[in-house]
C-alpha cells in the first residue's frame, strides 16, 4: 500500500510540475477555477456475478484513483487517457477460497465453512483508463452536467485472501498472497455521469477474474460515487 501511495505521489508531482511550468501561482489559481478533471477518485460497491447458487457476499468495497489528461476534440467533447490504481475487496459469507500456492488443484474453488468471522478476497490493479467525455460547460468541469464512457485495461499487482478466525476465543488472522488462479489482466467498460465535481459511475469487467473458469466463473462489476477535479 505504501508503494502505491508513493507511486501516485510521483505521478501527481510530475503532472503538477508540467501544469505549473512557466505559469507560477497564476497557473495554479487558474487550475482551481477551471478544472479539466485531471484527478478522478472513485468509491464503489463491488460484486461478483456468476457465483454458484447459494453463495452470497457482504458489503464489498472498491477504491480507484486515476490521473487523467484531457484532450479537447470539440468544444464539448474530449478524450482523456490516464493511469492509476484500482482495488477491490469481496467478502464471502459462509464460504472460503483456497488461494494458497500449496493447493495442487489447477482451478479455483469455493468451500463452505462454519467460520463466524470474515473471509475477504482482495485485488489491486495498475489501470490504464481512456474516456470519451461530454461537458455542458466546455471550459470548466467543476460546473454543469457531464458524462463519460470508456474502457480500462488493468494489470494485476496483488491478489490475496484474508480470513478472520476465532481460535480458543482468540482472534486469528490468516492471509494468503498468491496470483496463481487470477487473470493477470482485466478489461472493463466504464461510464459515469455527474454535476460539477461529483457524480455516479459504473464499470463491468469484460473478462473473468480467474484463469480457469471450469468450476468458478465470476465477473466483477462496480457501482459507486466519484469526485473529480484539478
Amino acid at each position: 500500500m505504501r508503494r502505491i501511495v508513493f507511486t501516485l505521489a510521483l505521478i501527481g508531482g510530475f503532472f503538477s510540475a508540467m501544469a505549473q511550468d512557466g505559469g507560477g501561482s497564476g497557473v495554479a489559481k487558474k487550475a482551481l477555477q477551471k478544472s479539466s478533471d485531471f484527478l478522478l477518485v472513485e468509491l464503489s460497491y463491488d460484486a461478483w456475478s456468476g457465483l454458484p447458487s447459494g453463495v452470497k457476499t457482504g458489503f464489498n468495497r472498491g477504491f480507484n484513483t486515476y490521473f487523467m489528461y484531457d484532450v479537447k476534440l470539440q468544444p464539448h467533447l474530449s478524450i482523456a487517457p490516464g493511469v492509476g490504481f484500482g482495488t477491490s475487496g469481496i467478502f464471502l459469507k459462509g464460504y472460503r477460497l483456497d488461494n494458497s500456492d500449496g493447493n495442487v488443484s489447477t482451478v479455483p474453488s469455493l468451500s463452505s465453512t462454519d467460520n463466524k468471522g470474515r473471509f475477504k478476497v482482495a485485488t489491486t490493479y495498475f489501470d490504464i483508463p481512456v474516456e470519451l467525455r461530454y461537458r455542458a460547460n466546455s471550459d470548466n468541469a467543476n460546473k454543469g452536467f457531464k458524462a463519460a464512457i470508456g474502457i480500462k485495461a488493468g494489470y494485476l499487482l496483488n491478489a490475496h485472501t484474508k480470513e478472520v478466525l476465532s481460535v480458543n476465543n482468540s482472534r486469528v488472522v490468516e492471509k494468503e498472497i498468491s496470483r496463481r488462479y487470477f487473470n493477470n489482466f482485466r478489461f472493463a467498460a466504464t461510464a459515469r455521469v455527474g454535476l460539477g465535481p461529483i457524480g455516479l459511475f459504473g464499470s463491468y469487467n469484460l473478462n473473468p477474474i480467474f484463469k480457469n473458469t471450469s468450476q468458478l466463473d465470476p465477473t466483477c462489476y462496480s457501482i459507486g460515487i466519484y469526485v473529480s477535479g484539478l
